[in-house]
Protein backbone atom coordinates (compact mmCIF):
# COMPACT_ATOMS: atom_id res chain seq x y z
CA UNK A 1 0.00 0.00 0.00
CA UNK A 2 1.56 3.08 -0.67
CA UNK A 3 0.04 6.50 -2.40
CA UNK A 4 -1.54 9.56 -1.15
CA UNK A 5 -3.81 9.80 2.53
CA UNK A 6 -7.03 9.98 -0.08
CA UNK A 7 -5.87 6.91 -1.98
CA UNK A 8 -5.27 3.32 -1.53
CA UNK A 9 -2.93 2.20 -4.47
CA UNK A 10 -2.20 -1.98 -4.45
CA UNK A 11 0.40 -3.16 -6.75
CA UNK A 12 -0.32 -6.39 -7.86
CA UNK A 13 2.67 -8.61 -9.04
CA UNK A 14 1.99 -11.09 -12.22
CA UNK A 15 4.23 -12.94 -14.41
CA UNK A 16 3.81 -10.89 -17.30
CA UNK A 17 3.11 -7.28 -15.58
CA UNK A 18 2.73 -4.87 -12.80
CA UNK A 19 -0.75 -3.49 -12.46
CA UNK A 20 -1.66 -0.18 -10.65
CA UNK A 21 -4.67 0.50 -9.05
CA UNK A 22 -6.01 3.04 -7.43
CA UNK A 23 -9.01 2.51 -4.96
CA UNK A 24 -10.34 5.69 -2.51
CA UNK A 25 -9.65 5.42 0.74
CA UNK A 26 -13.03 6.74 1.82
CA UNK A 27 -14.44 3.82 0.56
CA UNK A 28 -12.82 1.31 2.95
CA UNK A 29 -13.59 3.79 5.73
CA UNK A 30 -16.88 3.56 5.19
CA UNK A 31 -16.99 -0.20 5.03
CA UNK A 32 -15.22 -0.34 8.96
CA UNK A 33 -17.37 2.70 10.49
CA UNK A 34 -20.83 1.54 9.01
CA UNK A 35 -20.48 -1.67 10.83
CA UNK A 36 -18.67 -0.24 14.06
CA UNK A 37 -22.07 2.15 13.85
CA UNK A 38 -24.25 -0.56 13.04
CA UNK A 39 -22.89 -2.64 15.98
CA UNK A 40 -22.97 0.17 18.33
CA UNK A 41 -26.17 1.55 17.83
CA UNK A 42 -28.06 -1.62 18.24
CA UNK A 43 -25.63 -2.28 21.44
CA UNK A 44 -26.81 0.79 22.83
CA UNK A 45 -30.95 0.12 21.87
CA UNK A 46 -30.06 -3.35 23.41
CA UNK A 47 -29.26 -1.92 26.88
CA UNK A 48 -31.60 0.43 27.04
CA UNK A 49 -34.63 -1.18 25.74
CA UNK A 50 -34.11 -4.76 26.25
CA UNK A 51 -36.86 -7.20 24.51
CA UNK A 52 -36.50 -10.20 26.31
CA UNK A 53 -35.29 -11.64 29.57
CA UNK A 54 -31.38 -12.82 29.74
CA UNK A 55 -30.65 -16.61 30.29
CA UNK A 56 -26.96 -15.65 30.73
CA UNK A 57 -25.38 -12.51 31.46
CA UNK A 58 -25.19 -10.25 28.78
CA UNK A 59 -21.04 -9.29 30.40
CA UNK A 60 -20.35 -12.90 29.87
CA UNK A 61 -21.90 -13.60 26.80
CA UNK A 62 -20.34 -10.72 25.33
CA UNK A 63 -17.31 -11.43 26.26
CA UNK A 64 -17.22 -14.87 24.65
CA UNK A 65 -18.92 -13.57 21.53
CA UNK A 66 -16.69 -10.69 20.92
CA UNK A 67 -13.61 -12.62 22.01
CA UNK A 68 -14.57 -15.03 18.60
CA UNK A 69 -15.12 -11.83 16.81
CA UNK A 70 -11.17 -10.30 17.94
CA UNK A 71 -10.06 -13.62 16.67
CA UNK A 72 -11.89 -13.79 13.60
CA UNK A 73 -10.63 -10.46 12.72
CA UNK A 74 -7.34 -10.70 13.62
CA UNK A 75 -6.97 -13.99 12.29
CA UNK A 76 -8.89 -13.68 9.38
CA UNK A 77 -10.25 -10.58 8.14
CA UNK A 78 -7.05 -8.50 8.43
CA UNK A 79 -5.49 -11.21 6.37
CA UNK A 80 -8.47 -12.70 3.96
CA UNK A 81 -10.25 -9.16 3.70
CA UNK A 82 -7.49 -7.78 1.91
CA UNK A 83 -7.53 -10.50 -0.93
CA UNK A 84 -10.78 -10.09 -1.37
CA UNK A 85 -10.73 -6.55 -2.16
CA UNK A 86 -7.40 -7.24 -4.12
CA UNK A 87 -9.08 -9.49 -5.82
CA UNK A 88 -11.81 -6.86 -7.17
CA UNK A 89 -9.36 -4.57 -8.01
CA UNK A 90 -7.28 -7.34 -10.06
CA UNK A 91 -10.31 -8.69 -11.67
CA UNK A 92 -11.26 -4.84 -12.81
CA UNK A 93 -8.27 -3.87 -13.85
CA UNK A 94 -8.14 -7.36 -16.25
CA UNK A 95 -12.07 -7.19 -17.14
CA UNK A 96 -12.66 -10.46 -16.20
CA UNK A 97 -16.02 -11.88 -14.74
CA UNK A 98 -19.01 -12.36 -16.15
CA UNK A 99 -20.59 -9.15 -15.33
CA UNK A 100 -17.68 -7.46 -17.60
CA UNK A 101 -18.84 -9.21 -21.03
CA UNK A 102 -21.75 -6.83 -21.44
CA UNK A 103 -22.15 -3.42 -21.87
CA UNK A 104 -24.07 -2.16 -18.65
CA UNK A 105 -24.33 1.02 -16.98
CA UNK A 106 -21.98 1.33 -14.61
CA UNK A 107 -25.19 1.57 -11.22
CA UNK A 108 -26.72 -1.67 -12.75
CA UNK A 109 -23.51 -3.73 -13.25
CA UNK A 110 -23.09 -2.68 -9.38
CA UNK A 111 -26.64 -3.54 -8.66
CA UNK A 112 -26.31 -6.69 -10.32
CA UNK A 113 -23.11 -7.55 -8.70
CA UNK A 114 -24.79 -6.95 -5.21
CA UNK A 115 -27.63 -9.02 -5.96
CA UNK A 116 -25.54 -11.84 -7.06
CA UNK A 117 -23.42 -11.89 -4.00
CA UNK A 118 -26.05 -11.77 -2.10
CA UNK A 119 -28.25 -14.52 -3.70
CA UNK A 120 -24.98 -16.88 -3.68
CA UNK A 121 -24.36 -16.00 0.26
CA UNK A 122 -27.61 -16.77 1.19
CA UNK A 123 -26.89 -20.08 -0.76
CA UNK A 124 -23.76 -20.71 0.73
CA UNK A 125 -25.75 -20.30 4.33
CA UNK A 126 -27.98 -23.17 2.79
CA UNK A 127 -25.03 -25.41 2.75
CA UNK A 128 -24.19 -24.63 5.75
CA UNK A 129 -27.47 -25.87 7.53
CA UNK A 130 -27.67 -28.92 5.49
CA UNK A 131 -24.25 -30.55 4.82
CA UNK A 132 -22.91 -32.41 8.09
CA UNK A 133 -19.45 -31.04 7.73
CA UNK A 134 -20.41 -27.20 7.20
CA UNK A 135 -23.16 -27.42 10.39
CA UNK A 136 -20.18 -28.52 12.76
CA UNK A 137 -18.75 -25.21 11.67
CA UNK A 138 -21.96 -23.07 11.81
CA UNK A 139 -23.22 -24.56 15.05
CA UNK A 140 -21.03 -22.07 17.09
CA UNK A 141 -23.37 -19.05 15.68
CA UNK A 142 -25.85 -20.97 16.55
CA UNK A 143 -25.53 -22.31 20.44
CA UNK A 144 -25.44 -19.03 21.60
CA UNK A 145 -27.90 -19.08 24.51
CA UNK A 146 -29.68 -15.24 24.13
CA UNK A 147 -30.32 -13.41 20.70
CA UNK A 148 -28.40 -9.75 20.39
CA UNK A 149 -26.18 -7.80 18.39
CA UNK A 150 -23.57 -10.10 19.36
CA UNK A 151 -24.97 -13.25 17.95
CA UNK A 152 -24.19 -12.19 14.50
CA UNK A 153 -20.36 -11.85 14.62
CA UNK A 154 -19.88 -15.56 16.45
CA UNK A 155 -18.66 -17.31 14.29
CA UNK A 156 -16.03 -19.94 13.92
CA UNK A 157 -12.90 -19.32 11.98
CA UNK A 158 -13.01 -22.06 9.97
CA UNK A 159 -16.30 -21.05 9.25
CA UNK A 160 -14.92 -17.30 8.00
CA UNK A 161 -12.27 -18.55 6.32
CA UNK A 162 -14.34 -21.01 3.80
CA UNK A 163 -16.83 -17.73 3.42
CA UNK A 164 -14.37 -15.25 2.56
CA UNK A 165 -12.46 -18.13 -0.21
CA UNK A 166 -16.13 -18.66 -1.54
CA UNK A 167 -16.41 -15.08 -1.36
CA UNK A 168 -13.01 -14.20 -3.38
CA UNK A 169 -14.18 -17.36 -5.78
CA UNK A 170 -17.77 -15.32 -6.54
CA UNK A 171 -15.59 -11.92 -7.26
CA UNK A 172 -13.55 -13.83 -9.51
CA UNK A 173 -16.12 -15.30 -11.25
CA UNK A 174 -18.68 -12.17 -11.45
CA UNK A 175 -16.16 -9.26 -11.99
CA UNK A 176 -17.73 -7.40 -9.28
CA UNK A 177 -16.05 -3.81 -8.86
CA UNK A 178 -14.28 -2.78 -5.87
CA UNK A 179 -17.45 -0.71 -4.64
CA UNK A 180 -19.68 -3.30 -5.04
CA UNK A 181 -17.75 -5.15 -2.81
CA UNK A 182 -17.38 -2.99 -0.35
CA UNK A 183 -21.26 -1.90 -0.33
CA UNK A 184 -21.98 -5.84 -0.19
CA UNK A 185 -19.93 -6.55 2.76
CA UNK A 186 -21.31 -3.26 4.57
CA UNK A 187 -24.61 -4.81 3.63
CA UNK A 188 -24.44 -8.01 4.96
CA UNK A 189 -22.89 -7.20 8.19
CA UNK A 190 -24.82 -4.93 8.76
CA UNK A 191 -27.84 -6.62 7.76
CA UNK A 192 -26.79 -9.26 9.85
CA UNK A 193 -27.19 -7.59 13.11
CA UNK A 194 -30.90 -7.21 13.02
Amino acid sequence: KTGVASTMEWRLVYPIRLIRVSFPLPWARLAIRSDHAIDRILAFLEIVTPRRKLSVSKLWRWLTNLSLTVLNIVLVRLIFGAVLLHTAITVQANGSGFLNYFELPYWLDFLAAIIFLDFMIYLQHLIAHALPIFWRFHLVHHTDLDFDVTTASRFHPLEIIVSLIFKIGLVMASGASPASVLVFEIILNGSAQF
